[in-house]
């Protein structure tokens, strides 16, 4: 049976559909680049109202929660996407990210290849990984869909939630949920028996300073966000059959180019995906 990691699968649910940007900044003001309903809101805060690659970081942590005991965390994690939003006619918009990500070591923040699971004693080889084209559709009315076709009892839930007013700050909520049987995974994480059940759940809240989002001058407004993942224990991790949850705290922001990443990912990310950063395939 192939190793399937619940964050590769996640990645996988937008993968149906078949120069790097800095934060625009144009001289002149446009009143096309002020958002007015929620969903462009978001559009702008998550990515750019234009249609340019627009690139991110994030790192955090990634805890086990076994039944009837404290989390724990087990590594960390580090990463990197581009991410383009594309305005449809009818009000929505198609979204397209890919990323790459390392798991490192808990304490030093090291990329690890392989290391001891502090729960069981057991060496683990953390499954690093690079997501194939993310597609979704961001509706009008705030919901998400996805173009993989899944069959019950595999299911997708997707939604942005209204902006709201934090201070000084805009922040928009974004869920993508899903349940997932081995035999209906995209093609490369995919097993053949329908009995391996992930459970993925993705909620990240965006932030941007509410000037940036009002400025007609930015497509792109700055921002960070903050994101927790629960899902299925993967096999990689080598626990058996106990009962628990994975769960990931990251938080991240906006950078004007790859330039910005720390050095040793972005060395990592040279090494193994070469052209990763200069055609980066949205």
């Amino acid at each position: 049976m192939r190793i399937i990691s619940r964050r590769q699968a996640l990645l996988t649910l937008g993968s149906a559909a078949a120069g790097i940007a800095a934060a625009s900044r144009t001289p002149n003001t446009d009143t096309s680049l002020v958002p007015e309903r929620p969903i462009d809101v978001y559009a702008k805060i998550r990515a750019s109202l234009r249609d340019e690659r627009v690139p991110a970081w994030y790192r955090g942590h990634v805890f086990v929660a076994l039944e009837g005991e404290i989390p724990r965390a087990v590594l960390g994690v580090e990463g990197f996407s581009f991410s383009r939003y594309t305005r449809r006619g009818d009000g929505a918009w198609d979204t397209k990210l890919v990323e790459v990500g390392y798991f490192s070591d808990v304490n030093s923040g090291t990329i690890v290849d392989q290391i001891t699971n502090p729960l069981t004693g057991k060496m683990i080889k953390p499954q690093h990984f690079k997501s194939p084209v993310q597609t979704f559709v961001a509706q009008a009315d705030g919901s998400v869909i996805s173009p993989y076709a899944l069959k019950p009892p595999s299911q997708f839930s997707g939604h942005i939630w209204p902006p709201f007013r934090q201070g000084s700050e805009i922040w928009v909520d974004e869920d993508t949920l899903a349940k997932l049987t081995g035999d209906q995974l995209p093609p490369g994480v995919r097993v053949e028996s329908p009995n391996r059940v992930l459970t993925l759940g993705s909620m990240t809240t965006y932030r941007a300073a509410a000037s940036d989002v009002a400025n007609p001058r930015l497509a792109n407004a700055p921002c960070t966000f903050h994101l927790q993942e629960l899902g299925t224990l993967p096999n990689w991790l080598e626990m058996g059959d106990v009962h628990g949850n994975e769960m990931w705290r990251l938080s991240g922001r906006k950078i004007s180019s790859p330039a910005e990443l720390p050095k040793p990912l972005l060395e990592r990310i040279m090494r193994d995906h070469p052209t990763f950063l200069s055609k980066p395939e949205i």
